[in-house]
């Protein structure tokens, strides 16, 4: 089937238990889809996608994990932004299949997982011949850097003294280890890109290659709008860390990205956007845009290391040149590379949360270690009280947006609170049993603005037409019955362009 690209963050159409394994493309048991295509662009540039649906999802959950609107808008986007160092992630081991993995003899004797054997599994080699069995390989690059980096984004405070359980003293190369371990089953959240090409750099086709040159090529990983408007969005304007594949090709580097600097971005014509992407005259990659810049960013990422490593920032800056296409407005809604970034840029781009349990799935992490002694151990080795550390879970699917004690209130047909503009918008609003009956009034307000008063006669419901400007905005409820206040609430709700 044919399918145009969009420019697609995709929040909200990818989760759950996943395979960013170990610096490897793999195939996992989820239910979820995570082999969605590079990029496509709609052919009426809407906001990232082709209809109202995929629209909620692609902001969703940033509104839901922020209650701050998504915002597309290159010129509103910060230029450049620095993660504070307390959440700046720690340089650790991608722990190599080819050497034993998180088995590999550290400190004392032992290896993590042999020691946890000791601590925690009666003696028996339970975790220890797990990792033996499941992550061992000849493949060089291979390894746990998917664990290394959602325990780096939740953790990055590093492991610094060592840490016993009854007889045995795990050191902090040894924590580290663990924490990557049990961070294999890390849930996640796919922000965008591609996972499931194994193309090397050097056949990466060309845009002008294509057979469609609207529709971008799988291996091309992550269309550089994208990854522009996520970095902007979650490190520029909310300051927190995310996590890139920063290799396009056959193989997966994942590194949490701690800062990001915007080099230059001028405007430029049509033409001059397309001579840069392809030395043509025209430009014919997304019909729709309108507008064009010409960017080069340098996004610096902490990359990890063959062996354990203390007390180091190994730093990794991933240099970019590419073209965003705007539309009309100024909006970002797509992208495409040029120079050496063709091929040679991020292939996808998620964050972390806390890890799920493990299935004994061989491309996962290691069923014979329990995450809340790990984690334990990690807290004590840093002294501090909080455990698991302050990183965001996973927003609640926020079904009961609008339920309240005494009423419910619907907004456009959804529970979300996310709207669409350009047509009518319908809030609806169902009461209890405990607001029906004579006597009771609803006072609506729209962002401070007084919307409508509802007066009651019976146990009816109300539907109220509701005109609000996209972004974030605030429904406040005031019922009263009988004259005297009986709930005083409010929604906040996010209406996408």
């Amino acid at each position: 089937m044919h399918q145009q690209r969009h420019f697609a963050l995709c929040l909200g159409l990818c989760f759950g238990l996943g395979s960013l394994l170990g610096c490897k493309e793999t195939t996992h048991g989820s239910e979820y889809d995570d082999s969605i295509p590079a990029a496509r662009k709609s052919a009426k540039a809407e906001f990232y996608a082709d209809g109202p649906a995929e629209i909620q999802q692609t902001s969703d959950f940033y509104f839901q994990v922020w209650n701050q609107t998504f915002t597309p808008h290159f010129d509103d986007l910060p230029k450049t932004a620095v993660l504070p160092k307390e959440k700046q992630a720690m340089t650790g081991s991608y722990y190599p299949q080819s050497d034993h993995g998180t088995n590999k003899v550290m400190v004392g004797g032992q290896s993590a997982l042999q020691k946890y054997d000791s601590a925690f599994n009666n003696g028996t080699n339970r975790a220890s011949a797990w990792e033996e069995a499941n992550h061992t390989s000849n493949v060089s690059w291979a390894g746990h850097c998917n664990g290394v980096a959602a325990a780096s984004q939740r953790h990055p405070r590093e492991p610094r003294k060592s840490v016993v359980r009854g007889n045995v003293t795990f050191a902090p190369q040894d924590i580290k280890a663990l924490l990557a371990e049990v961070y294999m089953n890390a849930d996640f959240q796919f922000l965008g890109g591609s996972r499931g090409c194994v193309t090397p750099q050097s056949q990466i086709l060309r845009p002008d290659q294509r057979s469609d040159l609207t529709v971008m090529d799988n291996c091309q990983g992550m269309n550089p709008g994208t990854l522009h408007a996520a970095v902007a969005n979650w490190i520029g304007r909310m300051q927190h860390p995310i996590i890139i594949d920063v290799y396009s090709g056959d193989e997966v580097w994942n590194h949490p990205v701690i800062s990001y600097n915007v080099l230059s971005s001028d405007y430029v014509t049509a033409q001059q956007a397309a001579k840069a992407v392809a030395g043509r005259s025209d430009y014919a990659f997304n019909p729709t845009a309108v507008k064009f810049v010409k960017v080069h960013t340098a996004i610096v990422s902490i990359d990890s290391s063959g062996s354990e490593v203390l007390g180091q920032q190994i730093l990794y800056t991933s240099d970019l040149n590419y073209i965003l296409e705007l539309n009309g407005s100024g909006d970002i809604i797509g992208g495409e590379w040029t120079g050496t970034s063709i091929k040679d840029h991020p292939n996808f781009l998620w964050v972390a949360f806390e890890p799920l349990p493990a299935n004994g799935n061989s491309q996962l992490g290691n069923p014979n270690l329990d995450v809340a002694k790990v984690t334990s151990l990690w807290a004590d080795s840093v002294d501090d009280p909080n455990n698991p550390p302050p990183d965001f879970s996973r927003p609640v699917v926020p079904n009961s947006w609008g339920q309240f004690a005494g009423f419910s209130a619907i907004f456009d047909g959804f529970n979300t609170g996310a709207a669409f503009a350009g047509k009518p918008l319908q809030l609806r609003v169902t009461r209890g049993a405990n607001m029906a009956g004579p006597g009771v009034e609803l006072t609506l307000a729209l962002n401070g603005s007084p919307l409508t008063v509802v007066t009651s006669t019976g146990n009816e419901n109300f539907t109220i037409p509701v005109t609000a400007g996209t972004g974030l905005n605030r429904f406040e409820f005031t019922w009263k019955k009988n004259g005297a206040v009986v709930y005083d609430e409010f929604l906040r709700f996010r209406v996408s362009r």
